[in-house]
C-alpha cells in the first residue's frame, strides 16, 4: 500500500486520502522545505513562497485557489515541468500517473478548504498565468544566467528575496488564515517588503 507519514506523524494512503489527513499545517512545513526548479536555484526558494506570490498575482476570489495550487506537492512531491515531458517522451501517457494523483488530492485539499472544485476553464487559466508570470520572475531572479526563454509573460518588476523554509511556512499559514481559516487577524498579511529585495 503506498503509504506516507506527514510531519505531524499521520500515516496516509496516497490514493485514498480522507478528510482527516488533510492538516493545512503539515501542507505548509513540506511545502517550505521543498525547493523550486529541483533545487537548481542560486539560492533556496521554497515551493510555500512561490504559493504566497501566485496568489498575490490574483485578484481576490481566487488567491486561495492560487495559494493551494501546489498543494498536492506536500503528498506527491514536485515533479518539474521538463520532467513531465520527458516521462511522455519515453512513454506517451508517461506523466498520466502523476495527473492522476494530483487530481486527487487536488480535489480532497480543496473540499477540505471548504472551495468549490472543480475549477472553471477560465479561473484555470488565469492561475496558470499567474503562475508563468512567476516562472518568468524566478527565471530572472533565482537561477543561473542564460538566454532568454521564450516566454509571452513578462516578470514582476520587483525582485524575489527567498526566505528561509521556517519564515516561507509560518507566512504560507498566514495567509491561508487570512483567505480561508477563521479568526485571522490583518497582522498575518505578508508584506511586500519580506518577499521581495
Amino acid at each position: 500500500m503506498p503509504i506516507i507519514q506527514t510531519h505531524s506523524g499521520q500515516d496516509i494512503n496516497l490514493l485514498r486520502p480522507s478528510e482527516h489527513d488533510i492538516n493545512f499545517r503539515d501542507i505548509a512545513f513540506s511545502l517550505a522545505k521543498l525547493c523550486r526548479f529541483s533545487g537548481h536555484t542560486t539560492s533556496f526558494y521554497s515551493v510555500a513562497q512561490h504559493s504566497v506570490l501566485v496568489a498575490d498575482c490574483l485578484p481576490p476570489e481566487l488567491q486561495a485557489y492560487g495559494l493551494l495550487h501546489d498543494a498536492h506537492e506536500a503528498f506527491i512531491g514536485d515533479t518539474t515541468s521538463p520532467v513531465k515531458r520527458a516521462l511522455d517522451q519515453v512513454n506517451p501517457n508517461g506523466s498520466a500517473g502523476l495527473a492522476y494523483l494530483a487530481g486527487i488530492w487536488d480535489e480532497r485539499i480543496h473540499e477540505i478548504a471548504g472551495l468549490a472544485w472543480p475549477l472553471r476553464k477560465t479561473q484555470k487559466q488565469q492561475i496558470k498565468c499567474a503562475d508563468l508570470v512567476l516562472l518568468a520572475t524566478e527565471k530572472r531572479d533565482l537561477l543561473a544566467p542564460t538566454p532568454a526563454w521564450p516566454s509571452s509573460y513578462r516578470p514582476l518588476k520587483k525582485v524575489i528575496k527567498p526566505l528561509p523554509e521556517d519564515r516561507a511556512a509560518e507566512l504560507f499559514m498566514a495567509r491561508f488564515d487570512l483567505l480561508i481559516g477563521h479568526g485571522a487577524t490583518s497582522n498575518n498579511r505578508p508584506q511586500f517588503d519580506e518577499l521581495f529585495g
